[in-house]
């Protein structure tokens, strides 16, 4: 599965009066490893031909402004997002840590 369209690996695009009578008829990987899918979309009185291009996500930028601020046994840090997410929504982060040995 490819978890790079959603977080289940699929993506639904309706694109014309309601997606009810849209269909997809083909599906293809073209040059640049974008999915095309083409087929018909229903414009409220008759079918025209559609064509939908997805292109997966990337891995999105590393955050900026890392600050930690030492409490009483705790680390407080905060960030900022990437300005790039990479094509999808980031919806967590790693935070890991290990101990200095003098």
């Amino acid at each position: 599965m490819d978890t790079s369209f959603s977080t289940d690996g699929m993506v639904l695009t309706d694109v014309g009066v309601g997606s009810a009578n849209d269909y997809g008829r083909a599906v293809a990987v073209d040059s640049d490893d974008r999915v095309v899918v083409a087929g018909s979309a229903w414009n409220g009185s008759n079918d025209d031909f559609g064509v939908a291009r997805y292109v997966g996500a990337v891995v999105p930028g590393a955050p900026s402004g890392v600050t930690g601020v030492a409490g009483d046994g705790v680390v407080a840090v905060s960030w900022v997002v990437p300005s790039v997410s990479g094509g999808a929504v980031v919806t967590d982060y790693v935070v890991e840590y290990s101990r200095m040995v003098a």
